[in-house]
């Protein structure tokens, strides 16, 4: 196996998702016809992956960004989870209200779940 063939496979163990972005950088200055023929060879990886690809010179080593879609439905989920929860959390305030107005020691007219006392 070539070198090349080595390291596009250590590309593929990194697991990567269609948009991400790929970044190759090389630890020391190369030629402008080697960056090319790196970039030539590379970009048949990244399009058969689906990824952006990025060479750029001061270090040799191959890293996964996430998509920025990826993080922006991420960020979308967690803010309507934290949306269910504030409005869970007003309801319960509201409920504890309504009841400030009663005696404490009295029996209760009704279950926590809303349904009356026998």
């Amino acid at each position: 196996m070539s070198e090349q063939e080595t390291f596009s496979h250590q590309i593929e163990n990194l697991s990567p998702k269609k948009g991400d972005l790929l970044v190759i950088s090389v630890p020391f200055p190369i030629k402008a016809e080697q960056r090319e023929r790196l970039t030539q060879h590379l970009a048949g990886t990244a399009d058969r992956l689906q990824c952006e690809l990025v060479v750029l010179e001061a270090g040799i080593t191959a890293q996964l960004q996430p998509s920025v879609s990826d993080l922006l439905a991420e960020q979308q989920k967690q803010t309507a989870l934290l949306e269910q929860i504030a409005t869970q959390n007003l309801a319960l305030i509201e409920a504890l209200a309504d009841g400030a107005d009663v005696d404490p020691d009295a029996e209760p007219q009704n279950y926590l779940d809303g349904s009356p006392c026998r």
